[in-house]
């Protein structure tokens, strides 16, 4: 698929909802997350879309070039990776900027675009995170998470975790997911675990390739297991505590996402933010 037809994918035409404060409170306690239809404006999202697949393209030319396998063909890599031998001490020995590619994550510099800031001057977005926090004022760990997850790559897959523990310098905060692709069943998105907020911070095991996990078998089955699908403007909220991983992506699409941490002035953090009430970055201490 050309770059071109990607941000036409990501281009949505939803309406905002109507947001019910208490009803949503509730769901968001109840369940641990919320699914937001279209709270995010279509004009930001075609800004960020064309910035993320733009920036795929480029990263997946680059990638080409220095291994001679393309970064969006999942046979090619696969042939690629399985040429390395010991992959873990392969991945080691990578610099940060292919680890990043195989992790599935764009770099710092793309991550620092101002173009992210859009998502501060989101009204109903960002509404609905001061009522969830509890907080009239809001902060945005800067810069956020910008991924890609090409088709049939599994290791580029997040295995169940909480956010918690990813973000130790931040007390309470909410993770707010958003794609840029249609999410079905076969371009997979994130499966929560609806209600495991409740069990508070786990333990986590630590990985080569992506640190911090939870083990799969660890007696969690109770928590009804679901695959959130949405479209472009859509955005999936949850706190620090629940469980949630990678939906295989089986589709002929590349799945480009952004997922950002927000939290109020009650809580400090020693890391970069941006204030959206003053609209300005500050610096780490």
């Amino acid at each position: 698929m050309t770059t071109a037809a990607l941000a036409r994918d990501a281009a949505p035409a939803l309406p905002l909802p109507a947001l019910d404060e208490a009803a949503l409170a509730a769901r968001y306690e109840q369940q641990g997350y919320l699914h937001l239809p279209g709270i995010v404006s279509a004009s930001t999202v075609r800004r960020l879309g064309a910035l993320l697949y733009g920036e795929f393209a480029r990263l997946a030319e680059d990638f080409r070039q220095r291994t001679g396998a393309r970064l969006d063909d999942a046979a090619e890599l696969a042939d690629f990776l399985a040429r390395q031998g010991d992959l873990d001490a392969w991945f080691l020995a990578q610099p940060r900027d292919m680890q990043h590619l195989m992790r599935g994550e764009f770099p710092l510099e793309v991550r620092q675009r101002d173009e992210l800031r859009l998502l501060a001057g989101e009204a109903a977005l960002t509404g609905t995170l001061r009522r969830l926090i509890g907080s009239p004022t809001l902060r945005l760990h800067f810069p956020p998470m910008l991924r890609f997850k090409v088709p049939g790559v599994n290791r580029s897959e997040v295995p169940l975790h909480q956010d918690g523990p990813y973000f130790p310098h931040i007390h309470e905060f909410a993770t707010v997911w958003l794609p840029f692709c249609t999410i079905d069943e076969a371009c997979g998105g994130v499966n929560v675990l609806e209600g495991s907020h409740r069990l508070g911070p786990l333990r986590h095991g630590q990985a080569t390739l992506w640190g911090n996990y939870v083990d799969a078998e660890a007696g969690h089955a109770r928590f009804t297991d679901r695959h959130i699908e949405m479209e472009p403007g859509d955005a999936l909220i949850f706190g620090p505590h629940l469980l949630h991983y990678s939906h295989p992506n089986t589709s002929t699409r590349v799945r480009c996402s952004i997922d950002s941490r927000w939290f109020g002035a009650s809580t400090s953090s020693s890391r970069q933010y941006y204030d959206v009430e003053r609209g300005e970055l500050v610096r780490a201490f």
